[in-house]
Formats: C-alpha cells, sequence, structure tokens
C-alpha cells in the first residue's frame, strides 16, 4: 500500500506528488480483478495531548504492578521499554535510541495508537487491572481519530 502526505511545508512539490498518485491509481486499477480502496483524509501527524495523557495513565499501573512485584522501575524506565519494545526507536551512530514523545518530537497520533496498544496488551497478557484506559478516555481519544467532516458546498 502507498501513502501519499501533501504536507503544507512541501506545497511546491504537491503537483509531482499528484501525478505520481494518479499515475499509481491508473496502474493499479487498470484491468484490476480485485476491491481495493482509494481514500482521501485529512492528515494529522501530532499525537493529541489525550493520548498523552492516557500514555502516562498507563504507564503507572505498570509502575505500581512492578513495584508490587519487586521491581521499582522508573515511568521514565517503563516509557523506554515500551517505545524500544513497539518500535518507537531510531538509530544514531550504529544503536538504537528511543524516541521522544514531547510536544516538539514528531510523534504521530499512529505512533501513539501503537505505544498505548503496546502497554493494555502488556496489561492483559500479565493481568494488570488498572492497565486500562476508562471509557470516557477511550471515546476521548478515539474522537482524534475520526476523519473530519468536509461540508458541502451547496
Amino acid at each position: 500500500m502507498r501513502e501519499y502526505i501533501f504536507k503544507q511545508e512541501d506545497k511546491t512539490g504537491w503537483a509531482t506528488l499528484k501525478a505520481t498518485c494518479f499515475n499509481d491509481i491508473d496502474r493499479i486499477t487498470k484491468g484490476a480483478r480485485e476491491d481495493f480502496v482509494i481514500k482521501i483524509a485529512r492528515y494529522n501527524k501530532k499525537r493529541s495531548g489525550s493520548q498523552l495523557r492516557a500514555y502516562w495513565v498507563l504507564i503507572n499501573s505498570i509502575r505500581v504492578w512492578s513495584a508490587e512485584q519487586g521491581n521499582n522501575y522508573t515511568k521514565e524506565d517503563l516509557s523506554d521499554y515500551f517505545k524500544m519494545r513497539s518500535g518507537h526507536t531510531k538509530e544514531v551512530m550504529g544503536v538504537i535510541r528511543v524516541k521522544s514523545i514531547s510536544d516538539r518530537s514528531e510523534t504521530t497520533n499512529e505512533d501513539m495508537k501503537n505505544l498505548i496498544n503496546t502497554i493494555l496488551d502488556f496489561g492483559l497478557d500479565h493481568g494488570i487491572e488498572d492497565c486500562r484506559i476508562d471509557p470516557k478516555e477511550l471515546r476521548e481519544m478515539l474522537k482524534f481519530y475520526e476523519p473530519k467532516k468536509v461540508k458541502n458546498d451547496k
């Protein structure tokens, strides 16, 4: 699957990107024997504040559970562990390092979704009851993933 992201900072290259996109669509659809989807949606790359809050709530739940098991890990230790486990890493001079999730980072909402799901899966696998997102928090977080409605020009 190819994905085309039209970023405002790269607006001068949109014509070329659009041409490449249409060429790929023509290639895929020519004589197609399978179903396919073409989706156009607004791109929102940044993670949300509610995702970050949910992340730290889950990290704290794991920290409390770990302490009950006799392991006194810090929130930062656990955060790094789950970043590594979920692949939220980068290579620096041949060494794998975890990436930041701060406001200044390039962390996307998909990155955060992956991190949060990694922690939730860990909680399920280890029977950690407090490692969950309450329905209200989950609804708020999922709202961020809903495509924005575009008003019809009538």
